[in-house]
């Protein structure tokens, strides 16, 4: 699949991430949240895409960053930047139709950003990659393992 670079379309396997161009707005306190949901689409499916292009403009106009994991049937988010405009995208996220059960596993201040570099990333998660996650006996993953991953697949990605 095809990936946004600082603009530009690059092809570096599954996925789409986008480098931001220049610096963040937005001021206040730095915050993060770190949710789950239930996908309402198929998997793979155009939908993530539309997501992703509305995070795009969104975030980068608000000093937000992030990343976001799909398996087949859950969304995987981090996201950090400004307390006041996480907030309001929070609110949005969760009136969002295209998904649902949206459950917040960790929020709080940050001291710094742990996505520095990312306005929005995005990766498709293989089944060998989510089983990496499964847990016995547990219906969620649990936290440390889902971040993890995420944060081995950004770097990956700015490699």
């Amino acid at each position: 699949m095809a990936c946004l670079d600082a603009g530009h379309a690059v092809d570096r396997g599954p996925g789409l991430v986008f480098r931001p161009d220049r610096g963040e707005s937005g001021g206040g306190v730095l915050y993060h949240y770190f949710y789950t949901s239930r996908a309402l689409s198929p998997f793979p499916g155009i939908v993530d895409f539309d997501i992703l292009r509305a995070a795009w403009a969104y975030n980068q106009a608000n000093g937000i960053g992030g990343y976001l994991l799909r398996t087949r049937d859950t969304y995987f988010q981090w996201l950090e930047g400004p307390k006041t405009q996480l907030d309001s995208l929070m609110a949005r996220i969760g009136r969002d139709p295209r998904h649902e059960d949206v459950a917040i596993l960790l929020e709080g201040p940050l001291a710094a950003r742990n996505f520095a570099n990312w306005v929005m990333g995005y990766h498709e998660l293989t089944e060998e990659e989510t089983g990496r996650l499964a847990a016995p006996g547990a219906q969620t993953p649990p936290t440390d393992a889902v971040l993890d991953l995420l944060r081995e697949k950004a770097r990956l990605r700015l490699g």
